[in-house]
């Protein structure tokens, strides 16, 4: 949507603004630059459109972030989950994981702990199945098309 544009142009605006062009020479202040309604049109419409570097980045955003809206509506996401969340950090577990065994230890109690090793997960995962299952969760759309 145009509002969604005007989100992703106001976080470059605030945190990419003086970036480095990438290969397609293209840089965000240009990005801002453009009329939201034009822009949402290009993206939307996106078999007509090469993408690569800043502009790649910003229809990249644009899609996190409409599953992330459609993910917490639907509260898919677990809490646990802190990477790419807003206002999460993915040390917040590592400090879960040392208060619990702090108060084990002050507690004079064992405190059981598993750790997956799940370093090369995503790259493993079967794309189709991936977007199968989020079909099956309601997601729609030309993504899925």
């Amino acid at each position: 949507t145009v509002d969604t544009t005007e989100e992703n142009k106001a976080d470059i605006k605030k945190n990419h603004a003086n970036s480095a062009a990438g290969l397609d020479q293209v840089h965000y202040k240009d990005i801002i630059a453009m009329d939201s309604e034009l822009l949402n049109k290009l993206i939307n419409d996106y078999r007509a459109v090469g993408l690569e570097s800043c502009m790649l980045k910003f229809v990249t955003l644009l899609i996190m972030k409409r599953f992330v809206n459609w993910a917490k509506a639907r509260k898919i996401i677990p809490p646990p989950q802190n990477g790419f969340r807003k206002g999460y950090r993915t040390n917040n577990n590592t400090f879960i994981l040392r208060a619990a065994m702090e108060k084990a230890k002050f507690m004079g109690k064992t405190l059981w702990v598993a750790s997956i090793d799940i370093t090369n997960a995503f790259p493993s995962v079967d794309r189709s199945t991936l977007w199968q299952k989020l079909q099956e969760l309601g997601a729609s759309g030309k993504l899925l098309d």
